[in-house]
């Protein structure tokens, strides 16, 4: 943006005081462009690059977000037309009659060119075209960036679908062990071993594990439906997950946070945006400012059409010059108008930035916080399980009640569970950061005409 000329906006503002490194202590290797497929357990699959695709080849927002971009590009090439002269053609035929007894009727035919120009004085169109450039511009940054979220969210997605499939899985496991369990307590009621009221807790206990069952599957079908409609699919829920999902095992590079700024597709527009807000306010001082034109025109006009080409034809040459004398200050307000309105996104801008590293920062220690967590939540089911075996095993002996084995169970279950939202919360975070970082979006920004 070095490049561009700007009346009141310093180029050297895109980029603010920034601290030269993240807040959290991390490796400054460079961010990978290519990590959708670094998700995958098997780095030779390609099913999630392919399920993207999809989703930028039918999502509807994203097919009105690129509709937007070229409407953007008709509005540039408008503003570029403005600096070739206009010429028009008229040609008219017409009969007449005054109404008088001894009048006649009287035919006309006229044909004439007009051609126009206005003359940039003041680089008023030069401002023109200039913002319209910038506006196409930031449409296209917008685009890129309205592409990189739905990358994130079609892999956020599929994390909760996973996330969801695992849990029903793990409650079909629950309900089979619940069962056994009832059956292993109903022979021993039979045999006289087992108390009725560790027959009701058995049985109170699989009910319990039915109905999570089936609350687990309709998150399933949710989530799945909400992966179909990012497709761009009709959200039938039958989408198989084909490809396991986990947390890349390679160190995410992060550069420093003024490669965010430059890097990041929502901040690019923005500040392009305001760049192009710059040149309005170019415009709307100008416009105070006198405007010179140049008209010719040609034209004959015969009563017989046979004659219209060979009568000599009127011309005429004009030079005009329009200046604002007196609008009760209306030109200086709208001016303050666009200047207010070149402020508030300056602000809105910096705001942008700043809210960008903050998902950065956050994003950056709640890895580590989630790691943290995962190891300790890992070693937590691990205890659990044996827990869960030996409480079992006792209460056959006549040890403990069965309330035990419950809330041994439960803890267990909870472990597991936990487990499984850490994974996918660590995944989900990850994703995150990619899209914070702006990685994986390769704006093709030229700014060396602007």
């Amino acid at each position: 943006m070095q490049s561009c000329v700007s009346t009141t906006l310093s180029p050297q503002k895109e980029i603010p005081d920034l601290p030269v490194n993240f807040t959290t202590p991390s490796k400054h290797f460079s961010v990978d462009e290519a990590w959708l497929n670094t998700f995958t357990h098997n780095p030779g699959s390609t099913y999630i690059e392919q399920i993207v695709s999809e989703a930028m080849q039918k999502n509807q927002n994203i097919r009105s977000e690129s509709y937007t971009t070229y409407l953007a590009e008709q509005q540039l090439i408008i503003a570029k037309s403005d600096f070739w002269p206009s010429l028009n053609t008229t040609f008219s035929a017409g009969r007449s009659n005054s109404g008088g007894e001894s009048s006649g009727i009287n035919t006309l035919f006229s044909l004439g060119a007009n051609l126009s120009y206005e003359i940039d004085v003041w680089g008023a169109l030069s401002d023109a075209e200039r913002q319209a450039k910038l506006t196409y511009l930031s449409a296209q940054a917008s685009l890129e960036e309205a592409k990189l979220q739905l990358a994130g969210n079609v892999l956020i997605a599929y994390a909760n679908a996973s996330r969801a499939e695992q849990r029903v899985a793990l409650a079909e496991q629950q309900v089979k062990n619940s069962g056994e369990n009832l059956d292993i307590i109903e022979r021993g009621y039979r045999a006289g071993l087992n108390e009725s009221l560790d027959v009701y807790l058995a049985r109170n206990e699989l009910n319990s594990d039915i109905s999570t069952l089936a609350s687990n599957q309709q998150t399933l079908l949710e989530n799945k439906r909400v992966l179909e409609r990012l497709l761009g699919r009709y959200p039938s829920g039958n989408i198989a997950l084909k490809a396991e999902i986990q947390l890349p095992q390679a160190q995410l590079g992060l550069g420093i946070p003024s490669q965010v700024v430059t890097r990041k597709p929502a901040l690019q527009a923005d500040w392009l945006a305001l760049l192009a807000q710059d040149a309005a306010l170019a415009m709307a001082h100008k416009a105070r400012f006198p405007a010179l034109s140049i008209s010719a025109g040609i034209g004959n006009s015969s009563g017989s059409l046979s004659t219209l080409f060979s009568n000599a034809s009127a011309w005429s040459l004009l030079t005009n010059i329009t200046a604002p004398v007196f609008n009760a200050g209306r030109l200086k307000a709208l001016e303050k108008i666009e200047f207010l309105r070149l402020q508030a996104l300056e602000a809105d801008y910096l705001d942008s930035v700043f809210n960008t590293l903050r998902d950065v920062e956050n994003a950056i220690s709640l890895e580590h916080t989630l790691l943290a967590r995962f190891d300790a939540t890992n070693t937590a089911k691990e205890n659990a399980e044996i827990a869960n075996q030996l409480s079992f095993e006792q209460y056959q002996a006549g040890l403990v009640s069965y309330t035990t084995v419950l809330d041994a169970q439960a803890r267990l279950l909870t472990a597991q569970n936990n487990l499984i939202d850490i994974t996918t919360d660590l995944i989900i975070n990850r994703i995150d950061l990619h899209v914070a970082l702006g990685a994986g979006a390769n704006i093709s920004t030229n700014t060396e005409e602007l």
